[in-house]
């Protein structure tokens, strides 16, 4: 992919914007506040919402009302039961884990000038990390 001019908005809490390839439920699991299982919290939203945030991680999971966690490994607290995953109130110190969706199909062109009054790109989705600009740059044919 290599992402070009479409409508990209950005996707909020409770938007339906759903990340390419579906994500797989693989279970309920146990998790601790002090030592997390999916260690990278991000903001509360809906699955949609969670599998978005966590696009370039491995799993995501999310807890609680709405608590959204991402990570490369998953399960070091053991399973869990009781797991309400579509509910408001999914359920405390238990994560629903899903495998997250494929990483970009991006690829790299060239490095390139940039031009502070007259900017290569139209949309400033924010400072981040490859992914995260992969993920605000959809629909559109490049990113940087």
């Amino acid at each position: 992919r290599r992402l070009a001019p479409a409508a990209a908005a950005a996707v909020q809490p409770g938007s339906a914007a759903v990340p390419a390839g579906a994500p797989r439920y693989l279970g309920c699991f146990a998790d601790q506040t002090e030592d997390r299982d999916l260690p990278v919290s991000k903001d509360q939203g809906n699955f949609q919402y969670c599998a978005h945030q966590c696009q370039g991680y491995k799993y995501f999971g999310r807890q609680w009302e709405q608590e959204c966690f991402c990570g490369n490994d998953y399960g070091k607290h053991g399973p869990a039961t009781g797991c309400a995953c579509d509910a408001a109130n999914i359920g405390g110190d238990k994560n629903c884990v899903y495998e997250a969706a494929p990483p970009s199909d991006a690829e790299y062109v060239g490095c390139f000038a940039d031009d502070v009054d007259n900017r290569a790109f139209e949309k400033f989705a924010g400072i981040g990390d490859f992914n995260f600009c992969a993920a605000e740059c959809e629909g559109f044919e490049y990113f940087g």
